[in-house]
């Protein structure tokens, strides 16, 4: 498999599985990761999106949270 540069993980809120064993796809774009999330999370779900592309400016991990209380979850973002 060759990875994308935006990996896509994700997992139980409740039961992570931990690194590799929450991967689920690549993709090219940090809109279509999203996008794929955000398709994808429920309640009891958490997903993120991690760039491993060689630009030293897109250094960082997000993390999408559903949020019951609004239609849309809720992303926060992690530069390193």
């Amino acid at each position: 498999m060759i990875l994308k540069n935006y990996l896509v993980f994700i997992g139980l809120v409740y039961y992570p599985l931990g690194g590799w064993e929450d991967f689920i796809d690549s993709f090219d774009t940090r809109e279509e990761a999203r996008e794929f999330i955000e398709g994808e999370i429920n309640p009891s779900k958490w997903g993120q999106v991690a760039y491993i592309g060689e630009d030293p400016n897109e250094n960082w991990i997000e993390r999408y949270t559903p949020n019951p209380d609004k239609e849309k979850g809720e992303w926060d973002a992690v530069k390193f």
